[in-house]
């Protein structure tokens, strides 16, 4: 599903792979400087594996990874459009200069032909085909909630029409597209945040607003790239004349607001440009996940096996465990058992019936609750969350939240062919 780049090139044997990752780093970040959009330019730590790079946020990042005698990537480039796809092969041909690389496009490592061909009007074409794969998907469904080259997790609030990277639009607006090249054309290029390969005001302005969607942490950034994402945003929407864009200006307005106060925890408003001010899935161990607002700070405890999700005072802790063998019934925990079942999609819980105070501080309490899933061969998945914190209502803040608790069961491949 999608258009993807894939490539290797072989180290040649006068370049060494000591310092390669840092070399390719910042070969890449003079690559961005060249091109006018070094603001949008971050780069992880170097290692002796590779190195991970972004240079367009929204479309998340590249990792350059060292095997052997070789070094490749992949990226999946229709998140964004021609314009980013384009955007890599020149970044390719830039490292390729800078190191001594020979990228191995011969091996079909471009779906699109574009780094053989350079032919950009057939990859507007290829992107314009995969848009329309969308539009059929959603013309089958036109009332469905569909959420079209989001990150997992994104968009669980119902918006007002098809979730995409630069906001909802409405299911006319695929559905108008299939029948008429025109429109098809037309509605192709506003759809991606990235389509001309030059960074025309058009590029700025919808950079801004897919990082704004997608991308910036509604709260105090905490971290490196949380901090580079917030520079980032303000800094595309310093190309961009935000007396035109009411709703953009408001949104820099409100995010710039709410990171500039480092010791409250003052959540954002829930309309406007974001995802992230709305409800959106975690990932808890196992195959169990949750969905609370997405301005929570997620912590992973004891190596993975516990996940911490977190605003102002309140903490939900989540492990899971797998029981191996069949069982008619699933074996709960002693302070479970005289408590409720509840039901909440294919998952069973039940809460505990009192809160403990805390041994660090009597006017924080803890409250927990047990889930079960069964499998059809008769094996449970189990999950434990707790919750902390120091207000009165606690047991019903952990019904709350257990309500928005599910299950991901595994899914088969599916064995055609498929477009969407």
């Amino acid at each position: 599903m999608g258009i993807y780049i894939q490539c290797f090139a072989d180290i040649p044997s006068n370049v060494s792979r000591d310092g390669l990752p840092a070399r390719l780093a910042e070969s890449a970040r003079a690559w961005t400087r060249s091109r006018g959009i070094e603001g949008l330019f971050f780069s992880g730590e170097p290692s002796a594996h590779g190195v991970w790079i972004t240079f367009y946020p929204p479309n998340g990042g590249i990792a350059f990874k060292l095997t052997g005698e070789r070094i490749q990537f992949d990226v999946k480039t229709s998140i964004s459009g021609p314009g980013f796809h384009a955007a890599v092969i020149d970044l390719c041909d830039a490292l390729g200069r800078d190191l001594s690389l020979q990228w191995r496009w011969d091996a079909g490592g471009d779906e699109t032909g574009y780094a053989l061909t350079r032919d950009l009007a057939a990859l507007n074409t290829a992107f314009a085909d995969q848009f329309l794969a969308h539009c059929r998907f959603i013309h089958a469904d036109p009332d469905g909630a569909h959420a079209v080259n989001l990150a997992f997790g994104l968009a669980m609030d119902r918006e007002d029409g098809v979730s995409t990277p630069l906001g909802p639009l409405p299911a006319k607006f695929f559905i108008d597209a299939i029948d008429d090249a025109e429109t098809l054309n037309t509605n192709a290029e506003r759809f991606y945040p990235w389509w001309d390969s030059a960074c025309y005001a058009a590029f700025w302005r919808k950079t801004s607003r897919a990082l704004l969607w997608t991308e910036v942490e509604w709260r105090v950034p905490r971290t490196d790239y949380e901090r580079f994402l917030l520079q980032a945003a303000n800094g595309a929407a310093g190309h961009v004349n935000l007396d035109s864009d009411g709703e953009l200006s408001a949104a820099l307005r409100e995010l710039n607001d709410l990171a500039a106060h480092e010791d409250a925890f003052e959540p954002p408003r829930k309309n406007g440009i974001g995802y992230g001010k709305r409800r959106r899935a975690f990932i808890l161990p196992g195959r169990w996940r949750i969905n609370l607002p997405g301005y929570y700070i997620e912590q992973i405890e004891q190596n993975g096996e516990t996940t911490c999700l977190w605003f102002g005072t309140e903490e939900i802790r989540g492990s899971s465990l797998t029981f191996n063998e069949a069982r008619s019934d699933f074996p709960w925990s002693t302070r479970f058992r005289d408590s409720q079942d509840n039901q909440s999609g294919t998952c069973t819980f039940r809460l505990s019936p009192t809160a403990r105070p805390t041994s660090d501080d009597p006017n924080f309490h803890i409250v927990s609750a047990e889930f079960f899933t069964k499998h059809p061969d008769g094996k449970f998945e189990n999950l434990l969350i707790s919750l902390c914190d120091a207000r009165a209502d606690l047991l019903r803040r952990l019904e709350e939240i257990a309500r928005e608790v599910w299950y991901e069961a595994p899914r088969e491949l599916p064995s055609g062919s498929y477009d969407a």
